[in-house]
């Protein structure tokens, strides 16, 4: 469905500040702000600009998405290149100059480890669980069990 109403406020010019605005790091929301636009605009915008957005029934299509295409793309990639500073910048930290004397940072590594591999390095607090009663019961008989085991107590086998 096509949508033939006012003109976009997005043009060239105010792409290219957006451009500028993310290569600085600039998160999206602060970006709308600086340019004078809403978020919701900024953000339609980018939705206009998602080459699988298929409208809804009754929703409104820009006629030519062309330049919410292009917003879409430069924003995105712009946006990439700060987080890929940052992230040369932590991976370097955490390995250190071994050549100058200077050890990797353990605590940069780690957390480095959190973010790219999750799965394998998040904190147990990280998991949000939901527990029926009986299954607390039976943790909580599990968890008197081992500290038995621990204390050297007999334990009963049931």
């Amino acid at each position: 469905m096509s949508y033939n109403g006012r003109p976009t406020s997005l043009t060239p010019e105010l792409l290219n500040e957006a451009e500028k605005l993310a290569k600085a790091g600039i998160p999206k929301r602060v970006i709308a702000e600086a340019l004078g636009i809403g978020t919701s605009t900024f953000f339609r915008w980018q939705q206009y600009g998602d080459p699988d957005w298929k409208p809804k029934e009754g929703e409104h299509c820009p006629a030519d998405r062309s330049i919410y295409l292009e917003f879409r793309d430069r924003i995105d990639r712009a946006q990439a290149r700060p987080v890929m500073i940052c992230e040369a910048t932590m991976l370097k930290a955490a390995q250190g100059d071994p050549k100058n004397g200077i050890p990797g940072d353990p605590k940069v590594a780690e957390k480095w480890l959190r973010l790219h591999r999750p799965d394998l390095y998040r904190e147990s607090s990280d998991l949000n669980v939901e527990v029926s009663g009986s299954l607390t019961r039976a943790v909580d008989d599990w968890q008197e069990r081992i500290e038995k085991i621990i204390a050297g107590a007999e334990v009963d086998d049931d």
